[in-house]
């Protein structure tokens, strides 16, 4: 690879907080047109091979064809809903890994590279790929020296994010006593049981298993922003109270030192893949933010509706708002009304914005005549796409016989026990498509 495309030019972007606090700026990578087009050829070989010699884990949800976030939330929720339903006790562990993508090793890189088949001139065009990087620190038009790279996946580049899958593949192929999710770097575990002590147990076995992974791949968990969510319809229900991140030092040892070691924090509610998701699973405080989120979309609507035509504001609420509130409407749709009722009020009130309405006529026949669907209908709309694509794949498997009778399939729908489940994907799924193909 040649070596006058492995320089970056890095501008630090503010964020938040302090402008005099480097950590308040996230830092873009710039690369060359030219690399990334040599790097599009080679990712759409690597992804092939990577594809038909089926390396990647099934537990790894991140850049891979057919797969996006919200598929990983919906098994993650068909899980706990599933477990909570049957009267078990649901334990969520969600893992901040520090600057994941920075902290790639790469020669352990490589060697996991060689391991997985890529071997020869394609294992050599990589070692060259990723030696003698460059980069530079851009702030107005001043520029820093030249520094080293020698560890973390190439950041702005087209091949970075399927390199760092290739590295975290073992951590999500491994047998753990939880289920694993990961989407890239964001990881959480599910736990379920009867027993809270045999939760506990499980918990702490698989954090000892994943500190000594990330030790043997130097990269480090983030205590502090590691959370667990006990799970629980219940005010009054047990929950797990003590959970215990392993120093290096305790790892050959039975016992937990209290010196090095790191308590992980129990939180009511953490955000997952841009969903967040509270203790008593009722949506309530993802709603909340979607609220606050929709008001300033709302208020940039009715200022531009002054000097925008109908098709350009319908092209705004379409990329702005519904973008919005469709992005794991699975997963948070089949909440109460009550809960969702904000929601439903601030689509009607953009709909008339965008119709140049007042607040009298009703807001049904502005949906109808712009082909635009009520939050209640967009919700099942989503649910019938989900489902017919799920149907006979892992994600409802045992909910679908093999066999038809009157040309409607017939399926297995468990018994509801609580309301949690009732408002689930795999419950309303079936009952739907059953509905939908009779119609």
């Amino acid at each position: 690879f040649p070596d006058v495309l492995k320089t970056a030019v890095v501008i630090p972007v503010f964020k938040k907080g302090s402008r005099l606090d480097p950590n308040c700026f996230r830092p873009i990578s710039l690369l060359s047109t030219l690399s990334k087009i040599i790097e599009k050829v080679i990712k759409k070989r690597l992804v092939g091979f990577l594809d038909k010699t089926g390396f990647i884990s099934i537990n790894q949800y991140g850049f891979r064809s057919k797969i996006s976030t919200e598929t990983a939330l919906i098994d993650f929720m068909k899980y706990i809903s599933d477990k909570i339903n049957i009267g078990n006790k649901v334990t969520g562990v969600f893992i901040d890994i520090k600057k994941a993508f920075d902290s790639v090793n790469h020669k352990i890189l490589l060697d996991k590279m060689y391991n997985c088949g890529i071997r020869g001139k394609a294992f050599n065009w990589f070692e060259s790929y990723l030696s003698n990087r460059k980069q530079c620190v851009k702030i107005g038009s001043c520029f820093s020296s030249m520094g080293n790279l020698n560890i973390g996946v190439p950041q702005g580049s087209v091949l970075g994010a399927n390199l760092f899958l290739i590295y975290i593949n073992d951590l999500c192929s491994a047998k753990f006593k939880g289920n694993i999710y990961s989407f890239a770097d964001d990881t959480a575990f599910s736990y379920a049981n009867s027993s809270l002590q045999i939760i506990e147990n499980h918990i702490n076995s698989d954090l000892r298993s994943l500190k000594w992974w990330f030790s043997k791949n130097k990269m480090v968990i983030s205590p502090e922003k590691t959370v667990y969510v006990n799970f629980s319809l219940r005010v009054r229900h047990q929950f797990v109270d003590k959970i215990i991140y392993p120093c290096i030092n305790c790892l050959s040892s039975a016992q937990i030192c209290l010196l090095n070691c790191s308590e992980i924090c129990c939180s009511d509610k953490v955000k997952y893949l841009g969903l967040i998701l509270d203790k008593e699973l009722n949506w309530k405080d993802h709603i909340k933010s979607i609220k606050g989120r929709l008001n300033n979309i709302i208020r940039t609507t009715y200022f531009l509706r002054d000097f925008c035509d109908f098709k350009t504001l319908r092209t705004i609420y379409y990329s702005l708002f519904q973008s919005r509130i469709e992005y794991g409407l699975v997963c948070w749709g089949g909440t109460y009304l009550t809960n969702l009722d904000p929601i439903i009020k601030q689509q009607k009130q953009i709909i008339r914005i965008i119709n140049r309405k007042d607040i009298l006529p009703p807001s049904w026949p502005l949906f109808f005549q712009n082909n635009i669907l009520p939050l209640r209908h967009l919700f099942v709309y989503k649910v019938l796409i989900i489902f017919y694509k799920k149907s006979g794949n892992i994600l409802f498997n045992g909910i679908m016989h093999n066999y038809n009778l009157r040309e409607v399939p017939i399926f297995q729908i468990p018994r509801p026990f609580l309301t949690v489940y009732k408002q689930s994907i795999e419950f309303i799924g079936p009952k739907i498509y059953i509905i939908f193909l009779t119609v």
